[in-house]
């Protein structure tokens, strides 16, 4: 049934509350705390579900498992985990809503997305961060937040399914981004010289925005099977450009290799639009290979630097 109180505490080990077959909304003004045993949001039986609203999560122990429910869950605080097992929906349009920091530690931990989406869209700055470093995965992320979301120390972030930059800026930091999917949005990435940007996967990536004067990676990695990432804005790539397969279209803008090139297949694609400059000193490290597959197209420059 319904429940709406301030403060909701789960602390009985071997014991587990799951909304009933009715369904019903839960509203928590405060912290749902989970130390010990199991909450699920719905059975498998019923899609009778109520919505979820929560103000802040604390999970230290047990299991919080938004089970079978096809509502979002919406959490208008933060969100931490210091253990226990924190599970997204089996169901489609059973995701998460959430308006504070996402904080999670790299020990005693799990978190299992399941295909469903995290939106992260609140109204002042956010964080992503795995206490004591290590990498957070998610599968379906958004970014919706005209304050932006910043990677915080130490933590690196997995996206498997399509990333949607709606609003605002996704922020590197010292860390690694790897994008498996697509990209999609008018929002853009925060890189910076101590910043990675790998790109694995299949097929079109889609267009890349980097935030005025975030422009730069110190690395950056093109491993996409049979397909392409491109450039929004201009870059400068610092460190090593990785090339393994895939092409990486300037489309129009300055693509600048300021560090080194390590080549074992792919493309740069350009345009009569398109410029390319390798700088800094020492010896390049690999031959650029211009995409030929439209020759006097796919293979041209505006300027070479």
């Amino acid at each position: 049934g319904a429940i709406s109180v301030y403060d909701f505490t789960m602390n009985s080990n071997g014991l587990q509350i799951s909304r009933g077959n009715t369904g019903g909304n839960w509203t928590i003004g405060g912290t749902l705390t989970v130390n010990d045993g199991s909450i699920y949001f719905g059975s498998p039986s019923s899609n009778s579900f109520g919505t979820t609203s929560v103000a802040n999560i604390s999970l230290s122990g047990g299991r919080l498992d938004m089970d079978e429910t096809s509502q979002t869950m919406t959490i208008s605080g933060n969100f931490s985990q210091t253990g226990g097992t924190f599970d997204l929906s089996n169901a489609a349009g059973g995701d998460l809503n959430i308006a504070g920091n996402w904080t999670r530690s790299n020990s005693g931990t799990a978190f299992n997305p399941l295909t469903r989406l995290v939106n992260f869209n609140g109204s002042s700055a956010q964080t992503i961060t795995i206490s004591g470093g290590g990498t957070e995965t998610f599968d379906y992320l958004t970014i919706n937040n005209s304050a932006g979301v910043s990677m915080g120390t130490s933590t690196d972030v997995t996206v498997s399914q399509p990333l949607a930059l709606t609003s605002g800026s996704l922020s590197i930091g010292a860390n690694t981004l790897t994008l498996n999917s697509t990209v999609s949005g008018t929002g853009t990435i925060t890189g910076s010289s101590s910043s990675n940007l790998n790109i694995g996967g299949s097929g079109a990536l889609g267009t890349i925005n980097f935030t005025s004067g975030g422009r730069t990676l110190n690395n950056l990695t093109l491993n996409r099977t049979t397909g392409s990432a491109t450039l929004g804005t201009d870059l400068t790539v610092d460190g090593v450009f990785t090339q393994t397969t895939g092409s990486l279209e300037i489309n129009g803008n300055t693509l600048t290799i300021n560090g080194t090139l390590s080549r074992t297949g792919g493309f740069i694609t350009g345009s009569s639009a398109s410029n390319l400059s390798i700088t800094g000193s020492g010896a390049l490290g690999a031959s650029v290979f211009m995409n030929q597959s439209s020759v006097g197209t796919s293979n041209r420059l505006n300027n070479f630097t």
